[in-house]
């Protein structure tokens, strides 16, 4: 399989380190690490490894980068917070995302109102590309022709996140999770 500048990504080597036998016919091959699809040409037309995820994947090809996936992971636990907090509110942890955020940490229930926020600031279709990105398994079966603008989207979760954490230890907003409020597709004319 080449990549778009016509470099090799899965070559014969990469194979054999995953342990993948390639009978001559079209098919997904698999091992204990990764898999191949191969067209009726008997070209590799996708590869990966098991249980990656699009992100590292995306990672891999140089579509995004580290600090990206910092941001995804940052973004999953957010929503894991929210998710906890609604669900229970005497829920009491600490996340240390001091890393990102350049702070100490946040509770809980800081990291809902986090949530919160950049969910609202990012949109709804950047919000879709960032959990597919985070949360789908690459298989065989995901589609080749699903390209949506990661880049867009993560830079768009960069900055929201580093604002809403701003806002929320700068005790800018409500002490309470924001509504999930999605923004409108179109606007509704009155008559």
């Amino acid at each position: 399989m080449r990549d778009d500048q016509g470099g090799d990504v899965v070559n014969d080597e990469w194979v054999l380190r995953h342990g993948i036998r390639i009978p001559r016919a079209a098919g997904v091959f698999q091992s204990g690490t990764g898999w191949v699809k191969v067209n009726g040409s008997g070209e590799i037309v996708a590869a990966g490894e098991r249980d990656q995820t699009v992100l590292a994947w995306l990672v891999d090809r140089q579509i995004l980068g580290y600090a990206d996936v910092d941001y995804g992971i940052a973004y999953v636990t957010c929503r894991s917070a929210d998710r906890a907090y609604r669900r229970q509110m005497g829920f009491k942890s600490s996340l240390d995302l001091s890393a990102l955020s350049g702070g100490s940490g946040l509770s809980c229930e800081q990291a809902a109102q986090v949530f919160s926020l950049m969910r609202v600031e990012i949109g709804r279709e950047n919000v879709e590309i960032v959990e597919y990105a985070c949360d789908t398994i690459r298989s065989p079966e995901t589609p080749a022709n699903h390209k949506p603008n990661y880049r867009r989207a993560f830079t768009a979760l960069a900055k929201a996140f580093d604002r809403a954490v701003k806002e929320v230890k700068d005790g800018k907003i409500s002490d309470e999770p924001q509504p999930r409020v999605e923004k409108p597709l179109a606007l509704r004319l009155e008559s």
